[in-house]
């Protein structure tokens, strides 16, 4: 019977952190309030340019502010499109970038 309610208590947790990671979303910045690295942001530009690799792109995202580099897996042809990236900041080659973990084509 406590194994039971151990494996419920478990889903209900596993249930929680679902629930919360889908209501809190990344802070909304621009590129020239990037600060962190490792953080979770959210920014919005239009697709100036993209590197396609092996497996990989790297597409440069332009605000309002500047440009950053983003690096994307099995992400769509994105050139000249208004975007929403999700994603971590990185750090390469001494400089940020952001590694993209959800893209929103034809935002506002």
């Amino acid at each position: 019977m406590k194994s039971g309610k151990l494996i419920l208590l478990a889903f209900l947790g596993i249930f929680i952190l679902l629930l919360i990671s889908k209501i809190i979303s990344p802070e909304t910045v621009s590129s020239k309030e990037i600060k962190d690295s490792s953080s979770y942001v959210k920014l919005s530009g239009k697709i100036v340019s993209e590197k396609s690799y092996d497996d990989f792109k790297i597409i440069s995202l332009k605000d309002n502010y500047g440009t950053i580099q983003v690096s994307c897996f099995s992400c769509p042809k994105l050139i000249n499109k208004s975007v929403i990236i999700e994603g971590k900041i990185e750090e390469y080659k001494n400089k940020r970038q952001l590694t993209a973990e959800k893209i929103i084509e034809n935002a506002p």
